[in-house]
Protein backbone atom coordinates (compact mmCIF):
# COMPACT_ATOMS: atom_id res chain seq x y z
CA UNK A 1 0.00 0.00 0.00
CA UNK A 2 1.44 3.48 -1.11
CA UNK A 3 1.98 5.56 2.10
CA UNK A 4 -0.04 8.96 1.92
CA UNK A 5 1.36 11.64 -0.22
CA UNK A 6 2.44 14.55 2.27
CA UNK A 7 0.82 18.43 1.97
CA UNK A 8 4.38 19.34 3.39
CA UNK A 9 6.96 21.02 1.03
CA UNK A 10 10.67 21.65 1.77
CA UNK A 11 11.40 23.41 -1.25
CA UNK A 12 11.04 27.02 -0.47
CA UNK A 13 14.07 25.91 2.38
CA UNK A 14 16.22 24.34 -0.64
CA UNK A 15 15.70 27.35 -2.93
CA UNK A 16 16.76 29.29 0.29
CA UNK A 17 20.07 27.78 -0.35
CA UNK A 18 21.16 29.61 -3.04
CA UNK A 19 23.14 28.04 -6.46
CA UNK A 20 26.28 30.73 -6.38
CA UNK A 21 27.84 30.99 -3.38
CA UNK A 22 29.88 34.18 -4.64
CA UNK A 23 26.76 36.08 -5.36
CA UNK A 24 25.21 35.34 -1.89
CA UNK A 25 27.88 36.20 0.12
CA UNK A 26 28.62 40.52 -0.36
CA UNK A 27 30.45 40.48 2.55
CA UNK A 28 33.58 37.93 0.62
CA UNK A 29 33.32 40.64 -2.39
CA UNK A 30 34.09 43.22 0.73
CA UNK A 31 37.63 41.54 1.92
CA UNK A 32 38.68 40.92 -1.54
CA UNK A 33 38.29 44.90 -2.56
CA UNK A 34 39.33 45.51 0.66
CA UNK A 35 42.80 43.72 -0.75
CA UNK A 36 43.24 45.43 -3.61
CA UNK A 37 41.23 42.65 -6.16
CA UNK A 38 39.55 44.77 -8.77
CA UNK A 39 36.79 43.99 -10.99
CA UNK A 40 38.20 41.75 -14.05
CA UNK A 41 39.35 38.59 -15.00
CA UNK A 42 40.86 37.57 -11.52
CA UNK A 43 37.29 38.70 -10.22
CA UNK A 44 35.45 36.90 -13.18
CA UNK A 45 36.85 33.53 -12.02
CA UNK A 46 36.16 33.59 -8.33
CA UNK A 47 32.81 34.54 -9.38
CA UNK A 48 32.60 31.27 -11.85
CA UNK A 49 34.27 29.04 -8.82
CA UNK A 50 31.22 30.16 -6.23
CA UNK A 51 28.98 28.30 -8.84
CA UNK A 52 30.59 25.62 -9.50
CA UNK A 53 31.02 24.89 -5.79
CA UNK A 54 27.07 25.58 -5.58
CA UNK A 55 26.52 22.99 -8.33
CA UNK A 56 29.04 20.67 -9.27
CA UNK A 57 30.96 20.73 -5.99
CA UNK A 58 28.01 20.25 -3.95
CA UNK A 59 26.56 17.22 -5.96
CA UNK A 60 29.88 15.68 -6.16
CA UNK A 61 30.57 15.77 -1.84
CA UNK A 62 26.78 14.59 -1.59
CA UNK A 63 27.84 11.85 -3.84
CA UNK A 64 30.66 10.82 -1.79
CA UNK A 65 29.61 10.81 1.94
CA UNK A 66 27.45 7.67 1.34
CA UNK A 67 29.05 3.87 3.10
CA UNK A 68 28.76 2.41 -0.80
CA UNK A 69 31.16 5.64 -1.97
CA UNK A 70 34.03 5.37 0.54
CA UNK A 71 37.71 5.18 -0.72
CA UNK A 72 38.37 1.47 -0.75
CA UNK A 73 41.91 -0.35 0.02
CA UNK A 74 43.67 -1.96 -3.28
CA UNK A 75 46.76 -3.06 -1.46
CA UNK A 76 47.76 -5.81 -4.25
CA UNK A 77 46.99 -5.85 -8.28
CA UNK A 78 46.28 -9.44 -9.97
CA UNK A 79 49.08 -10.69 -9.81
CA UNK A 80 49.80 -10.10 -6.26
CA UNK A 81 52.42 -7.24 -6.28
CA UNK A 82 51.70 -4.29 -4.31
CA UNK A 83 49.48 -1.70 -5.95
CA UNK A 84 50.75 1.16 -8.12
CA UNK A 85 47.80 3.26 -6.26
CA UNK A 86 46.77 1.56 -3.25
CA UNK A 87 43.62 2.75 -2.87
CA UNK A 88 40.77 3.18 -4.79
CA UNK A 89 38.57 6.75 -4.50
CA UNK A 90 35.10 7.56 -6.22
CA UNK A 91 34.61 9.18 -9.84
CA UNK A 92 33.03 11.87 -8.19
CA UNK A 93 35.83 13.30 -5.77
CA UNK A 94 38.03 12.81 -9.15
CA UNK A 95 35.58 14.92 -10.99
CA UNK A 96 35.41 17.87 -9.32
CA UNK A 97 39.32 17.51 -7.79
CA UNK A 98 40.74 17.74 -11.15
CA UNK A 99 37.86 20.57 -12.12
CA UNK A 100 39.46 22.45 -8.67
CA UNK A 101 42.89 22.24 -9.93
CA UNK A 102 42.48 23.24 -13.68
CA UNK A 103 41.15 26.76 -12.09
CA UNK A 104 44.05 27.00 -10.04
CA UNK A 105 42.68 26.71 -6.46
CA UNK A 106 45.66 25.00 -5.37
CA UNK A 107 48.37 26.72 -7.36
CA UNK A 108 47.09 30.30 -9.04
CA UNK A 109 49.77 32.68 -8.37
CA UNK A 110 47.06 35.42 -7.37
CA UNK A 111 46.77 33.91 -3.32
CA UNK A 112 43.83 36.63 -3.17
CA UNK A 113 41.76 34.29 -5.70
CA UNK A 114 43.44 30.89 -5.12
CA UNK A 115 42.23 31.35 -1.36
CA UNK A 116 39.00 32.75 -2.55
CA UNK A 117 38.13 29.75 -4.60
CA UNK A 118 39.40 27.46 -1.61
CA UNK A 119 36.91 29.25 0.86
CA UNK A 120 33.86 28.84 -1.60
CA UNK A 121 34.63 25.02 -2.43
CA UNK A 122 35.51 24.41 1.22
CA UNK A 123 31.69 25.50 2.04
CA UNK A 124 30.61 21.77 0.72
CA UNK A 125 32.19 19.76 2.91
CA UNK A 126 34.05 17.43 0.33
CA UNK A 127 37.47 16.96 2.60
CA UNK A 128 38.61 13.89 -0.79
CA UNK A 129 38.27 17.24 -2.62
CA UNK A 130 39.82 19.77 -0.20
CA UNK A 131 43.08 17.91 1.33
CA UNK A 132 44.23 17.09 -1.94
CA UNK A 133 44.52 20.75 -2.72
CA UNK A 134 45.88 21.85 0.38
CA UNK A 135 48.70 19.26 0.23
CA UNK A 136 49.17 20.02 -3.66
CA UNK A 137 49.47 23.70 -2.62
CA UNK A 138 52.14 22.93 -0.29
CA UNK A 139 54.15 20.85 -2.14
CA UNK A 140 54.14 22.90 -5.09
CA UNK A 141 55.70 25.79 -2.39
CA UNK A 142 58.07 23.38 -1.49
CA UNK A 143 59.27 22.63 -4.75
CA UNK A 144 59.24 26.54 -5.73
CA UNK A 145 61.53 27.29 -3.00
CA UNK A 146 63.79 24.16 -2.10
CA UNK A 147 66.24 22.89 -4.47
CA UNK A 148 65.14 19.62 -5.59
CA UNK A 149 67.16 19.06 -8.40
CA UNK A 150 65.66 17.88 -12.69
CA UNK A 151 63.17 15.53 -10.44
CA UNK A 152 61.54 18.28 -7.92
CA UNK A 153 61.36 20.50 -11.29
CA UNK A 154 59.59 17.74 -13.49
CA UNK A 155 57.39 16.91 -10.88
CA UNK A 156 56.21 20.37 -10.42
CA UNK A 157 55.54 20.59 -14.26
CA UNK A 158 53.69 17.93 -14.20
CA UNK A 159 51.75 19.23 -10.99
CA UNK A 160 51.32 23.12 -12.71
CA UNK A 161 50.40 21.52 -16.11
CA UNK A 162 47.49 19.46 -15.09
CA UNK A 163 46.71 17.54 -17.91
CA UNK A 164 43.51 16.36 -19.19
CA UNK A 165 43.30 13.22 -17.87
CA UNK A 166 44.30 14.34 -14.20
CA UNK A 167 44.42 14.97 -11.76
CA UNK A 168 47.79 15.57 -10.50
CA UNK A 169 47.85 16.38 -7.00
CA UNK A 170 50.68 16.13 -4.47
CA UNK A 171 50.30 14.73 -0.36
CA UNK A 172 52.75 14.92 2.70
CA UNK A 173 53.56 12.10 5.25
CA UNK A 174 55.31 12.85 8.28
CA UNK A 175 53.49 11.40 11.08
CA UNK A 176 55.09 8.17 12.60
CA UNK A 177 53.51 5.71 15.63
CA UNK A 178 56.02 6.67 17.75
CA UNK A 179 55.85 10.59 18.01
CA UNK A 180 52.12 11.75 16.44
CA UNK A 181 53.03 15.77 16.61
CA UNK A 182 56.50 15.22 17.52
CA UNK A 183 58.23 14.54 14.29
CA UNK A 184 61.68 14.98 15.88
CA UNK A 185 61.15 11.37 16.56
CA UNK A 186 61.06 10.59 13.35
CA UNK A 187 62.27 6.91 12.66
CA UNK A 188 61.77 5.88 8.89
CA UNK A 189 65.18 5.50 7.16
CA UNK A 190 66.70 7.00 4.30
CA UNK A 191 69.30 5.23 2.94
CA UNK A 192 71.93 7.33 0.71
CA UNK A 193 72.20 5.78 -3.28
CA UNK A 194 75.02 5.92 -5.91
CA UNK A 195 72.63 7.98 -8.17
CA UNK A 196 71.87 11.18 -5.69
CA UNK A 197 68.29 9.48 -4.59
CA UNK A 198 67.74 7.73 -1.31
CA UNK A 199 66.02 4.71 -0.09
CA UNK A 200 63.08 4.93 2.64
CA UNK A 201 62.29 2.23 4.93
CA UNK A 202 59.63 1.96 7.70
CA UNK A 203 56.22 3.13 8.16
CA UNK A 204 54.38 6.60 8.57
CA UNK A 205 51.00 6.39 10.07
CA UNK A 206 48.79 9.17 8.64
CA UNK A 207 49.09 9.20 5.14
CA UNK A 208 46.14 11.27 4.07
CA UNK A 209 45.48 11.62 0.09
CA UNK A 210 47.55 8.79 -0.57
CA UNK A 211 46.61 8.03 -4.25
CA UNK A 212 48.46 11.31 -4.67
CA UNK A 213 51.30 11.24 -7.60
CA UNK A 214 53.93 12.93 -5.47
CA UNK A 215 54.71 13.10 -1.94
CA UNK A 216 56.45 15.14 0.36
CA UNK A 217 58.14 12.64 3.02
CA UNK A 218 60.18 12.90 5.92
CA UNK A 219 62.98 10.65 7.52
CA UNK A 220 66.50 10.27 8.85
CA UNK A 221 69.22 9.75 6.93
CA UNK A 222 71.75 6.57 8.22
CA UNK A 223 74.51 9.12 9.23
CA UNK A 224 72.19 11.70 10.85
CA UNK A 225 71.79 12.79 14.41
CA UNK A 226 68.74 12.09 16.42
CA UNK A 227 66.34 14.56 17.35
CA UNK A 228 64.77 17.62 14.95
CA UNK A 229 67.96 17.89 13.23
CA UNK A 230 68.50 14.65 11.91
CA UNK A 231 64.73 14.81 10.01
CA UNK A 232 65.22 15.25 6.19
CA UNK A 233 62.47 16.30 3.35
CA UNK A 234 62.21 14.27 0.02
CA UNK A 235 60.08 13.88 -2.87
CA UNK A 236 58.97 10.77 -3.65
CA UNK A 237 57.05 9.67 -6.39
CA UNK A 238 53.94 7.34 -6.07
CA UNK A 239 55.05 5.36 -8.91
CA UNK A 240 58.14 3.89 -10.89
CA UNK A 241 58.86 5.30 -14.37
CA UNK A 242 57.04 2.02 -15.74
CA UNK A 243 53.95 2.32 -13.29
CA UNK A 244 54.15 -0.02 -10.17
CA UNK A 245 54.54 0.54 -6.99
CA UNK A 246 57.42 2.82 -6.11
CA UNK A 247 58.88 0.64 -2.79
CA UNK A 248 55.41 1.36 -0.30
CA UNK A 249 51.91 -0.83 0.54
CA UNK A 250 48.73 0.76 2.14
CA UNK A 251 48.40 -1.60 5.15
CA UNK A 252 45.25 -0.07 6.27
CA UNK A 253 42.54 3.00 5.82
CA UNK A 254 41.47 4.81 8.59
CA UNK A 255 38.30 4.54 10.10
CA UNK A 256 38.03 8.14 10.45
CA UNK A 257 35.40 9.83 12.39
CA UNK A 258 35.18 12.57 9.40
CA UNK A 259 36.54 13.61 6.20
CA UNK A 260 35.65 9.81 5.28
CA UNK A 261 35.57 10.56 1.60
CA UNK A 262 39.21 11.30 2.06
CA UNK A 263 41.17 8.11 2.20
CA UNK A 264 43.96 8.33 5.29
CA UNK A 265 46.77 5.37 5.77
CA UNK A 266 48.95 3.32 7.45
CA UNK A 267 51.80 3.28 4.78
CA UNK A 268 55.03 1.07 4.82
CA UNK A 269 57.90 2.11 2.80
CA UNK A 270 60.07 -0.74 1.66
CA UNK A 271 62.79 0.37 -0.42
CA UNK A 272 60.27 4.24 -1.72
CA UNK A 273 63.10 6.03 -4.24
CA UNK A 274 63.21 9.59 -2.80
CA UNK A 275 65.36 12.97 -4.15
CA UNK A 276 66.03 15.33 -1.35
CA UNK A 277 64.51 18.40 -1.16
CA UNK A 278 66.75 21.39 0.15
CA UNK A 279 69.36 20.73 2.72
CA UNK A 280 68.46 17.77 4.73
CA UNK A 281 69.54 19.34 7.81
CA UNK A 282 66.62 21.61 7.54
CA UNK A 283 64.32 18.91 6.96
CA UNK A 284 61.88 19.47 9.38
CA UNK A 285 62.34 22.92 9.87
CA UNK A 286 61.27 23.49 6.14
CA UNK A 287 58.23 21.34 7.05
CA UNK A 288 57.28 23.58 9.34
CA UNK A 289 57.56 27.05 7.71
CA UNK A 290 56.49 25.82 4.30
CA UNK A 291 54.22 22.74 4.23
CA UNK A 292 52.27 22.68 8.10
CA UNK A 293 52.14 26.59 7.86
CA UNK A 294 50.08 26.34 4.55
CA UNK A 295 48.12 23.54 5.87
CA UNK A 296 47.61 25.41 8.56
CA UNK A 297 46.01 28.04 6.74
CA UNK A 298 43.87 25.68 4.85
CA UNK A 299 42.71 24.49 8.06
CA UNK A 300 41.67 27.81 9.62
CA UNK A 301 40.05 29.26 6.25
CA UNK A 302 38.13 25.84 5.94
CA UNK A 303 36.89 26.00 9.27
CA UNK A 304 35.68 29.44 8.80
CA UNK A 305 34.15 28.42 5.22
CA UNK A 306 31.64 25.60 7.73
CA UNK A 307 30.84 28.47 9.67
CA UNK A 308 29.63 30.34 6.33
CA UNK A 309 27.73 26.71 5.09
CA UNK A 310 26.30 26.54 8.83
CA UNK A 311 25.14 30.13 8.66
CA UNK A 312 23.75 29.56 5.33
CA UNK A 313 21.46 26.36 6.60
CA UNK A 314 20.64 28.00 9.65
CA UNK A 315 19.37 31.08 8.23
CA UNK A 316 17.40 29.37 5.36
CA UNK A 317 15.99 26.82 7.56
CA UNK A 318 15.04 29.17 10.58
CA UNK A 319 13.47 31.97 8.15
CA UNK A 320 11.28 29.08 6.14
CA UNK A 321 10.06 27.19 9.74
CA UNK A 322 7.12 28.03 11.32
CA UNK A 323 6.59 27.43 14.79
CA UNK A 324 3.79 27.82 17.29
CA UNK A 325 2.35 30.44 14.58
CA UNK A 326 5.75 32.56 13.59
CA UNK A 327 9.37 31.68 11.58
CA UNK A 328 11.39 29.88 14.23
CA UNK A 329 13.52 32.74 13.01
CA UNK A 330 11.85 35.16 15.69
CA UNK A 331 12.71 33.42 18.46
CA UNK A 332 15.05 34.95 20.40
CA UNK A 333 17.69 32.61 20.99
CA UNK A 334 17.43 31.48 17.83
CA UNK A 335 17.62 35.04 16.22
CA UNK A 336 21.11 35.10 18.31
CA UNK A 337 22.53 32.02 17.42
CA UNK A 338 21.80 33.55 13.63
CA UNK A 339 23.93 36.63 14.94
CA UNK A 340 26.82 34.52 16.02
CA UNK A 341 27.19 32.95 12.93
CA UNK A 342 27.43 36.08 11.11
CA UNK A 343 29.53 37.53 13.29
CA UNK A 344 32.06 34.93 13.65
CA UNK A 345 31.88 34.28 10.07
CA UNK A 346 32.50 37.99 9.31
CA UNK A 347 35.25 38.34 11.35
CA UNK A 348 37.23 35.15 11.67
CA UNK A 349 37.07 35.64 7.19
CA UNK A 350 38.44 39.49 7.72
CA UNK A 351 41.24 37.54 10.17
CA UNK A 352 42.29 35.23 7.68
CA UNK A 353 42.66 37.34 4.72
CA UNK A 354 44.76 40.01 6.79
CA UNK A 355 46.54 36.44 7.81
CA UNK A 356 47.04 35.58 4.27
CA UNK A 357 48.50 39.70 3.35
CA UNK A 358 50.82 39.32 5.92
CA UNK A 359 51.99 35.84 4.74
CA UNK A 360 52.25 36.32 1.25
CA UNK A 361 54.40 39.52 1.88
CA UNK A 362 56.93 37.42 3.76
CA UNK A 363 56.99 34.31 1.63
CA UNK A 364 57.24 36.99 -1.77
CA UNK A 365 60.30 38.54 -0.42
CA UNK A 366 61.21 34.83 0.18
CA UNK A 367 60.31 34.15 -3.22
CA UNK A 368 62.84 36.62 -4.83
CA UNK A 369 66.13 35.92 -2.21
CA UNK A 370 65.49 38.77 -0.13
CA UNK A 371 65.49 38.58 4.28
CA UNK A 372 61.41 39.83 4.95
CA UNK A 373 60.31 42.60 7.20
CA UNK A 374 61.39 40.94 10.51
CA UNK A 375 57.87 42.03 11.96
CA UNK A 376 56.14 40.44 9.31
CA UNK A 377 57.81 36.74 9.86
CA UNK A 378 56.67 36.66 13.58
CA UNK A 379 53.16 38.28 13.01
CA UNK A 380 52.83 35.21 10.08
CA UNK A 381 54.10 32.46 12.28
CA UNK A 382 52.06 33.40 15.52
CA UNK A 383 48.72 34.41 13.74
CA UNK A 384 48.87 31.56 11.86
CA UNK A 385 48.97 29.40 14.27
CA UNK A 386 46.40 31.51 16.15
CA UNK A 387 44.10 31.41 13.79
CA UNK A 388 44.06 27.64 12.85
CA UNK A 389 43.63 26.87 16.77
CA UNK A 390 40.97 29.77 16.99
CA UNK A 391 38.77 29.19 13.70
CA UNK A 392 38.89 25.37 13.78
CA UNK A 393 37.68 24.94 17.55
CA UNK A 394 34.95 28.11 16.56
CA UNK A 395 33.84 25.77 13.42
CA UNK A 396 32.81 22.92 15.19
CA UNK A 397 31.22 25.19 17.83
CA UNK A 398 28.83 27.16 15.65
CA UNK A 399 28.27 24.34 13.40
CA UNK A 400 26.96 22.41 16.39
CA UNK A 401 25.19 25.29 16.77
CA UNK A 402 23.34 25.55 13.53
CA UNK A 403 22.47 21.67 14.01
CA UNK A 404 20.20 22.96 16.75
CA UNK A 405 18.22 25.54 14.77
CA UNK A 406 17.18 22.48 12.93
CA UNK A 407 16.57 20.41 15.77
CA UNK A 408 15.83 16.73 14.44
CA UNK A 409 16.42 17.66 10.76
CA UNK A 410 19.83 18.59 11.54
CA UNK A 411 21.03 15.15 12.88
CA UNK A 412 19.46 13.59 9.55
CA UNK A 413 22.76 13.12 7.21
CA UNK A 414 20.74 13.42 3.81
CA UNK A 415 18.77 16.38 5.05
CA UNK A 416 21.67 19.51 5.15
CA UNK A 417 25.32 19.01 4.71
CA UNK A 418 25.99 19.81 8.50
CA UNK A 419 26.16 16.82 9.80
CA UNK A 420 29.02 15.72 7.45
CA UNK A 421 29.93 19.47 8.78
CA UNK A 422 30.22 18.91 12.30
CA UNK A 423 32.51 15.83 11.93
CA UNK A 424 35.16 17.25 9.51
CA UNK A 425 34.86 19.85 12.01
CA UNK A 426 36.65 18.10 14.46
CA UNK A 427 38.69 16.32 12.13
CA UNK A 428 40.46 20.03 10.85
CA UNK A 429 40.62 20.96 14.70
CA UNK A 430 43.23 17.69 15.20
CA UNK A 431 44.77 17.59 11.59
CA UNK A 432 48.84 19.95 11.50
CA UNK A 433 48.69 20.27 15.30
CA UNK A 434 45.43 19.78 17.88
CA UNK A 435 44.97 23.09 19.80
CA UNK A 436 47.46 21.68 22.96
CA UNK A 437 50.28 21.97 20.75
CA UNK A 438 49.62 25.14 19.21
CA UNK A 439 48.56 26.73 22.17
CA UNK A 440 51.80 25.65 24.07
CA UNK A 441 53.68 26.35 20.88
CA UNK A 442 52.25 29.48 20.83
CA UNK A 443 52.83 30.17 24.62
CA UNK A 444 57.03 29.42 24.91
CA UNK A 445 57.22 31.82 21.63
CA UNK A 446 55.38 34.45 23.44
CA UNK A 447 58.24 34.00 26.21
CA UNK A 448 60.72 34.18 23.73
CA UNK A 449 59.58 37.08 21.88
CA UNK A 450 59.16 39.68 24.71
CA UNK A 451 56.26 38.96 25.84
CA UNK A 452 57.08 38.77 29.23
CA UNK A 453 58.79 42.31 29.42
CA UNK A 454 56.50 44.05 26.95
CA UNK A 455 53.24 42.17 26.36
CA UNK A 456 51.44 45.50 25.27
CA UNK A 457 54.36 45.73 22.50
CA UNK A 458 53.83 42.36 21.67
CA UNK A 459 49.75 42.10 21.84
CA UNK A 460 50.17 45.81 19.67
CA UNK A 461 52.20 44.44 17.40
CA UNK A 462 50.15 41.14 17.16
CA UNK A 463 46.84 43.12 16.40
CA UNK A 464 48.46 45.84 13.29
CA UNK A 465 47.31 48.97 12.72
CA UNK A 466 43.65 47.85 12.28
CA UNK A 467 42.96 47.62 16.09
CA UNK A 468 42.17 50.62 18.24
CA UNK A 469 44.31 51.95 21.52
CA UNK A 470 41.85 50.48 23.75
CA UNK A 471 42.20 47.33 22.21
CA UNK A 472 45.50 47.14 21.82
CA UNK A 473 45.47 48.27 26.06
CA UNK A 474 43.02 45.10 26.82
CA UNK A 475 44.64 42.46 24.77
CA UNK A 476 48.09 43.65 26.11
CA UNK A 477 46.88 44.12 29.85
CA UNK A 478 44.90 40.00 29.26
CA UNK A 479 48.40 38.74 27.96
CA UNK A 480 50.45 40.40 30.44
CA UNK A 481 47.74 38.64 33.70
CA UNK A 482 48.12 35.04 31.56
CA UNK A 483 51.91 35.40 31.53
CA UNK A 484 52.41 36.43 34.86
CA UNK A 485 50.50 33.21 36.12
CA UNK A 486 53.29 31.24 38.59
CA UNK A 487 51.94 28.03 38.09
CA UNK A 488 51.92 26.50 35.07
CA UNK A 489 48.95 24.90 34.57
CA UNK A 490 47.19 28.29 35.62
CA UNK A 491 49.23 30.23 33.21
CA UNK A 492 48.60 27.92 30.06
CA UNK A 493 44.70 28.19 30.45
CA UNK A 494 45.03 31.46 30.88
CA UNK A 495 46.79 31.83 27.98
CA UNK A 496 44.51 29.62 25.61
CA UNK A 497 41.72 32.13 27.24
CA UNK A 498 44.05 35.36 25.57
CA UNK A 499 44.90 33.26 22.30
CA UNK A 500 40.84 33.38 21.68
CA UNK A 501 40.56 36.99 22.85
CA UNK A 502 43.50 38.50 20.71
CA UNK A 503 42.31 36.95 17.59
CA UNK A 504 38.70 38.09 17.93
CA UNK A 505 39.75 41.21 18.29
CA UNK A 506 42.36 40.69 15.34
CA UNK A 507 39.54 39.58 13.34
CA UNK A 508 36.73 42.03 14.37
CA UNK A 509 39.09 44.92 13.87
CA UNK A 510 39.85 43.59 10.48
CA UNK A 511 36.72 43.53 9.43
CA UNK A 512 35.93 46.92 10.89
CA UNK A 513 39.05 48.15 8.56
CA UNK A 514 37.31 46.44 5.71
CA UNK A 515 33.58 47.05 5.98
CA UNK A 516 33.86 50.82 7.24
CA UNK A 517 31.50 49.34 10.18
Amino acid sequence: MAAPASTYSFEPFIDALGKDFFEDDPDLSVLLSYHGLEPGESWDKVSRYGKFSASAGAAGAEATDRPDSLPQLLPFDAYGEPHPVGVSVPQATRRVLAAALRAGVATEPDVRVRYAMAYLGAQVGEAGVMCPLACTDGLVRTLQELDGGVRAQAALEHILLQAPHGPVHGAQFVTEVQGGSDAGTNRVRAVPQEDGSYRLYGPKWFCSNAWAQYWAVTARPEDAPDGPRGVGLFLVPREEPLGTANGFRLDRLKDKLGTRSLPTAEMTLDGAKAWPLGDLRSGLSNVVRIVLTTSRFWCALAATAQIRAAERIAHAYAHFRNAFGQPIASFPLVAETLEQLTRDRRHLLAGCFEVLAIWERVAAAERSGEAPDPQDALRARLLVMMAKTVCTRRGTQRVHDAMMVLGGNGIEERFSALPRLLRDAVILETWEGPHGLLTSRLLLDMGKHGGAEDPAGLAGLILGGQADDAEKEAVGEALAHALGQGDARVQALAFSDWLHQCFDVFGASCWRAASGD
